[in-house]
């Protein structure tokens, strides 16, 4: 987005449809579209009609976060490095949380 466009305040519509040129060329087919359909579908079928285009859009497009697990998590501002395996019992479990207890 240019400078010119990012001066639009973009949480008003009608402001930006007035100012810029790209979004009120945008605006217009969707309501030459709207227009054209308004004798086969109601307001809210193209309004459904939208919203799931721009869903089947937004899933074709999805890509995978950039992000990999660390082998340490941060716990009362020091790194502790996580077990390799999971606890398979309840007393791992209990151990791992709280500690083993000392044998009296």
């Amino acid at each position: 987005m240019d400078n010119e466009r990012m001066a639009i305040k973009m949480d008003n519509p009608r402001e930006r449809y007035a100012n810029d040129a790209e979004f009120k060329a945008l605006v217009d087919t969707f309501f030459g579209l709207i227009v054209n359909m308004r004798d086969r579908f109601t307001p809210f079928e193209l309004r459904q009609a939208l919203i799931l285009a721009l869903t089947m859009y937004e899933e074709m497009t999805l890509k995978p976060l950039p992000f990999k697990f660390s082998k340490y998590r941060y716990s009362m501002g020091k790194d502790e490095e996580l077990e390799k395996e999971a606890p398979r019992t309840i007393k791992q479990l209990l151990n791992n949380l709280f500690g083993e207890k000392e044998k009296i």
